[in-house]
Parts: C-alpha cells; structure tokens; sequence
C-alpha cells in the first residue's frame, strides 16, 4: 500500500535526474486507490470568466511539427522523447492514473522546477493517462497565463512553458515543462518576518476554529479535534490540521492536491476533514497585497479542483486574515470555496421571511467567518455535504432583477447575523490576539458570564440574536 508520506514527495531535489531512454522501473509512482476518472471540463462558475483562446507561442520548436498547445503526435514514448534525449533534456516518467495521482505528479514537479533559479527542461512521460487529459490542462494553463487578472498576482508562472505530444495509442503522452532563469520580477511574494511554526499555526487556527467554527458557523463541527458530528449515515471524525511552509503557487498546489490524497485514502472516522494551512501565502501584515495574493493562489486552487470534476469528490472553504467577499472574483456570482456575494445576503434574509436586514456595514461583517489567523484551506469530503445539505439546500433566490441559485441560506443568514452581533471591535481584536498567539484563554476571558449566558440561552432556543 502506498502511503500518503511515500507519495509527498518527488526526488528532483534530493536525486538529481540523470536523462535515461525512458523504462518503466524508473518512473515515480503517484497512484490511488479507488481511481477518480478522467473527464476534464470547466464548472460553469469558472467557465464565466476564464478566457479560451490563449495567446500562440512557438517555444515547442524543440519538435518537428510544433501547434499551438501540443507537438506532432508520436507512435510510441521512445520515439517522442528521443528527439528530447538527443539534445541532453533529462526525462522523468510519472506512474500516474488518476486525478490526485497526476495533479499531485504536475504540481510537485513544477514546484522543484520553480524552486531552482537556474532554467530547465524536463520531459515527463505519462504512460497511463489519457492524452486529452494532459492536453486539457496544457491548454488551460497556457490559458490561464493570458489572464492578466491572476498573473500579475503569480509572478513566477511567467517562467514556464508547457507542450504536449500525445501518442497515437488511447493512453500516454509527454509533457515538456520549460522553466527561464529567475529574476526579481518573477520572484513569488514572502513576507521579510519568519514564518509561524506549525505549533503556533495550529494553536491559532484551533482558537480561531473554537471562536467561529464551533460556535455556530457550522453545525456539524461539535470541537477543534471532532467533525461531521450528527449528520445522518455519516460516522463522526479527527480534524486533520496540516502545515506547509510553501509560497509560491506550485507549491501550495502540491501541498493541497497531497493533502487531497490523504483525505481520499483514509477512512472518514480516521480523518474526517483538513484543515491546510499555507501561512507564507497572505500574511496578516501584508494586508491587501497579501490579500490579493490569497485570493489568487486559492483561484487556481479551486480551478484545477473543478477542471478534473474532483469538485464532486471535494468540498472547499477558504480563510485568510483579510478576507473580503467584495473583492473576490467574480463579485457579484458564486466563487468555488468563497462566501455567497456579499449582493445576495439580504436576499437570504428576504428568502426566509427573516423580519430584519443588514446594512452594507453589517453586510462586510460577515467577512470574519473567514478571517482566520492564517490563510488556510478547508478541505471536505463531498460525500458528507450531500449527506448534511441534500437536495433541499439549493433553492432559487431572487437578487434584484434576477433569480438565482444559492445553497446554505438558512446558514448564511445564521452566521451573518452573529457577526454583526459580535461587532467589529469584538471581531478584529479576537483575530489580533490569535495572531499575537495568545489563542482560546483570551478570547475565553473577553465574554463577561452573564454575556455568555445570554448566548448559550439563544443557542439553545434557537435564536441567534444576543439580548
């Protein structure tokens, strides 16, 4: 059995790869088990705003017959990689036959290939997956590097190039994977203040977990250790709290997608959820410039998420000390892993027949049921949110002139209402002091007892208003 830990790692650093004609006992394994199956498409959220027709480039000169995304089909691998061979490029196969296995495989490798200054090119050999596969993500990765939208915020992925040659044979393909040399201009942003251990990371997430989390903003979490409590036909779980020290988009790609491996090979009472946090990705002190780092390195996340339709197999919520809806992209529709549009709230508070609303203030409020200590990434288990929501959570709500779908209404209305009722100055100084690491025994002694009754009392008649 392949564990989690055998499959983290790839070993362009620790072995330098020598080029080799390409033999199968030589390749690095990233596999699962059961298999997700292969059928790239866009979710139609994203599919709104992701531009198609990228730009055409000729860097593919390397073969005979370079196209706008891939290189003149091969019969067989040797006959595709020679040409690589001929002129020194090293030549990795990956073992890959799924979707995590080969997301995992991309990510980890591009992350080596970017983590070196010096420019590289790599051949990888994906024997056992199909070629539309890799030409899909090729394609949307050039794509992606046409939206000036989200590279002017992932400065690094201006040094890479990929291309494809697929065989003529269903299953296999190479990828060529360039990397320029770096310079200060395609250097990702980290902040000059060291980062949080990850005893101080998961200190502060486990308050900020018990302040917001367990209080109220999701049912279903009963503590910091224990998830997926008292949803029908679902057996109650440890909460995973995983680190990664990673800042450039290739490396928070990696440490998501092994994280997804781990979640999907073990057994939901051995691990019910992750909680991933990445704090060298939109630090507290960087304030809207981390910001804006965040929320594009959690796009790219949510993106290849959905491209493979592991969207159906993984749910996604982010956090981020500054988070703000209103900034997110695209503002005004639904966001993979974001809060609803900060235009749809008091529709939900109409939709309900709720007998008050929020101002654009208290509206903004509701920010801080994702303004964690650190960015972090929560990722679910699909099966549990069909479990917990079924086919009652969508329901059409009408926002202006248009009707639309919205999910989680009940609990959008809930959760914004508790934050207005905390107020600002309770919010942000919480936060502040997880960050300073002064964790639950602060914000504990902050709620005077009677201020505390009066909660729990509300709670428990199922009010959420303080008196």
């Amino acid at each position: 059995i392949i564990t989690p830990r055998m499959i983290l790692r790839l070993i362009l650093l620790s072995i330098p790869i020598q080029a080799f004609y390409y033999q199968p006992h030589l390749s690095r394994s990233y596999t699962s088990s059961p298999a997700l199956n292969f059928s790239p498409h866009f979710n139609p959220h994203i599919n709104q705003y992701i531009n198609q027709h990228a730009p055409k480039s000729d860097v593919t000169s390397l073969f005979s017959t370079p196209t706008d995304n891939q290189i003149a089909p091969a019969n067989s691998i040797e006959e595709a990689i020679k040409p690589l061979q001929d002129i020194g490029v090293d030549i990795l196969g990956v073992e890959a036959n799924e979707v995590i296995g080969f997301q995992c495989a991309f990510w980890s490798i591009l992350n080596d290939l970017i983590s070196s200054p010096s420019g590289k090119t790599l051949g990888v050999v994906f024997e056992q997956l199909p070629s539309s596969a890799i030409e899909a993500l090729t394609t949307d990765f050039k794509s992606l590097q046409s939206q000036t939208r989200l590279m002017d915020h992932l400065p690094e992925l201006h040094r890479v190039t990929l291309a494809t040659t697929p065989l003529t044979t269903p299953l296999g393909s190479v990828m060529l994977i360039k990397t320029s040399p770096s310079t200060p201009s395609t250097l990702p942003p980290l902040s000059p203040l060291p980062p949080p251990t990850p005893q101080q990371t998961e200190k502060a997430l486990k308050s900020f977990v018990s302040r917001i989390v367990v209080r109220g903003a999701c049912p279903y979490t009963e503590s910091t250790t224990l998830a997926a409590t008292s949803i029908p036909g679902v057996k109650p779980g440890p909460v995973g709290y995983r680190y990664s020290e990673e800042y450039n988009v290739a490396g928070v790609m990696k440490a998501f997608w092994e994280s997804c491996m781990e979640l999907y090979q073990t057994k939901e009472e051995d691990l019910s959820t992750i909680l991933l946090s990445i704090p060298n990705v939109g630090r507290y002190e960087e304030g809207e410039k981390g910001h804006d780092r965040f929320k594009t390195v959690v796009e790219i996340v949510s993106r290849y998420l959905c491209f493979f339709k592991a969207d159906s197999t993984f749910g996604l919520v982010h956090f981020n000390p500054f988070y703000n809806r209103a900034c997110i992209h695209p503002v005004d529709q639904p966001s993979y892993g974001n809060l609803p549009p900060e235009g749809w709230i008091n529709p939900m508070f109409s939709h309900i027949s709720a007998p008050d609303t929020l101002t654009p203030s208290e509206v903004s409020l509701s920010n801080y049921q994702r303004r964690s200590p650190y960015t972090m990434i929560n990722i679910l288990r699909g099966s549990q949110l069909d479990m917990a929501t079924g086919g009652k959570s969508v329901v059409k709500l009408r926002v202006g002139e248009e009707v639309v779908d919205a999910s989680g209404v009940g609990t959008y209305v809930r959760n914004a209402r508790k934050m207005r009722d905390y107020g600002e100055e309770f919010l942000k100084d919480m936060l502040e002091r997880e960050i300073r690491g002064e964790g639950e025994e602060g914000w504990e002694r902050y709620y005077s007892e009677e201020h505390k009754r009066h909660y729990l009392h509300n709670e428990a008649t199922g009010e959420t208003r303080w008196e």
